[in-house]
């Protein structure tokens, strides 16, 4: 049987482990396992499918995306994605790309829009912040990260290599063999590989151009 004294400090130690869970529940990680929406499906042609743990469903137009949801289209398919913030993603067909992280901006340094492409060709419009000058934006591809602020980049396999092309702002491509920086428009690169260094910026070519953009257009 309990004494007083130790019956007082077993109530005691519920109470303070009660308050600490309850503390948890209010104040752990917003995100942490959240399934708020972060996007909208603005547009789909063809098939595409959302991976929600492990299990996949036809995305349709109106669908919610939350982080960690993986996209995926099939063959002649298209898929367009508004963000929560004003950025825009278009992912083409035989695409695959993971919503890795995505935060509200709060600050001068805050907001994260990060992706992980798989597959395909992406056009991303990233949407410029007055808020957060410093906000980390990235597109994460097989091959290299691409950085972007306020910045419209189009990625995709392209002549036997992935490339990478500006369409407006400035652009940040690097890999663990070397890294350039880019800010005209229709400049790019090609990387054949992580472990090759991007190609020195050059304007691409009108055949090129064309082949990248209808790529992602929807017909």
């Amino acid at each position: 049987m309990f004494s007083r004294s130790n019956l007082r400090n077993f109530l005691l130690s519920g109470v303070l482990v009660t308050a600490t869970a309850v503390m948890f529940v209010a104040t752990g990680p917003v995100w942490a396992g959240d399934d708020r929406p972060v996007a909208v499906v603005e547009q789909v042609q063809g098939r595409a499918t959302i991976d929600k743990n492990g299990a996949a469903h036809p995305l349709l137009v109106g669908a919610s995306v939350a982080r960690y949801d993986r996209l995926e289209t099939s063959a002649g398919a298209r898929l367009a994605l508004s963000f929560k913030d004003g950025s825009r993603l278009v992912l083409g067909e035989n695409g695959r790309v993971t919503i890795e992280d995505w935060r509200p901006e709060q600050g001068r340094s805050s907001g994260v829009l990060l992706l992980d492409l798989e597959s395909g060709a992406v056009h991303l419009t990233a949407a410029k912040s007055s808020k957060a000058p410093d906000k980390r934006v990235e597109l994460r591809t097989p091959v290299a990260v691409i950085s972007v602020r306020g910045t419209d980049v189009w990625s995709g396999p392209i002549d036997s290599a992935t490339g990478v092309m500006v369409l407006a702002g400035k652009v940040d491509v690097r890999n663990d063999a070397g890294s350039i920086l880019m800010d005209k428009r229709h400049v790019g690169t090609l990387i054949k590989d992580r472990n090759s260094p991007p190609e020195g910026a050059r304007g691409f070519l009108p055949d090129q151009i064309m082949r990248a953009m209808g790529a992602i257009d929807f017909k």
